[in-house]
């Protein structure tokens, strides 16, 4: 088993591209805490982290919304939100895993009886495709289309759709975490 910590997705689709072209398969995961590949059936794999990329990339008060790495743990989303006044419901969980990783499982919660997926919050994306193409799925529009919003395609895809390098958020005023 070979381990690749990619540090941005130019780097990431550098490797899904070369290892289109030699056929090796690859197995992604965060901080490899919820989810490790271990035993024979994983020998051959070459195991992708997101760890590295692990910073929040922008906040946005005016428009409500903040974008981190695939690797930054999403329980450490609403530390840095409060100085914004702002919330993220998701960030609130015990879940000890990554952003990335709550998205490619579609992370749900049960707030107040009401169940809430994190892709009702996740709107924009930088993916790694598995042809080793850098895509930008998503808007961070209050009101992008009337059709499919195509990024909710990747939440709940495990992966299999491509490798999440960043994810943006949609976030709530801190006012309204009490609702």
């Amino acid at each position: 088993r070979v381990l690749f910590r990619s540090d941005s997705a130019d780097e990431a689709a550098r490797l899904v591209a070369m290892a289109v072209k030699m056929r090796q398969p690859l197995y992604v995961t965060g901080f490899g805490n919820n989810i490790d590949p271990i035993g024979q059936s994983f020998a051959d794999l070459v195991v992708v982290r997101t760890d590295r990329l692990n910073s929040v990339l922008e906040i946005s008060e005016s428009d409500l919304l903040v974008k981190v790495g695939a690797g930054f743990p999403l329980r450490e989303i609403n530390i840095n939100l409060q100085p914004h006044g702002l919330w993220m419901p998701h960030a609130s969980l015990p879940y000890v895993g990554s952003a990335g990783g709550a998205v490619a499982v579609n992370l749900s919660a049960d707030i107040n009886g009401a169940d809430l997926p994190i892709k009702k919050y996740f709107i924009q994306a930088e993916i790694v495709t598995p042809q080793g193409e850098i895509v930008t799925p998503g808007s961070v529009c209050f009101k992008s289309v009337s059709g499919y919003d195509i990024v909710k395609l990747y939440s709940p895809s495990w992966g299999l759709l491509g490798l999440i390098i960043s994810a943006t958020f949609r976030v709530m005023p801190m006012s309204a975490a009490s609702e």
